[in-house]
């Protein structure tokens, strides 16, 4: 035997969380996610606008 306790060692069981630090978890998920798609949606815009732009011949 290792002397490692079946209740904290690494295959003890997985711990509930209480229901507020998952409320937490999942609003700041669903914050970064709101921000990833923003920046992806900016940057379609601004890659279609490069196209437009060299489209039309404008910027030298």
């Amino acid at each position: 035997m290792s002397g490692s306790d079946p209740e904290t060692g690494p295959d003890a069981p997985m711990q509930q969380r209480p229901p507020l630090d998952e409320k937490l978890v999942r609003r700041r998920q669903r914050s970064r996610a709101l921000v990833t798609g923003l920046v992806l949606g900016a940057l379609a815009i601004l890659f279609y606008a490069i196209a437009i732009a060299k489209m039309t011949g404008a910027g030298g």
